[in-house]
């Protein structure tokens, strides 16, 4: 379970970072 939610933190911070390469 631990795992898992690192995991979506991390696939998350990723796709904000996409997002925001995109807006910029």
């Amino acid at each position: 379970m631990g795992q898992s939610l690192e995991a979506f933190f991390q696939w998350k911070a990723l796709v904000t970072l996409l997002l925001g390469c995109t807006d910029a």
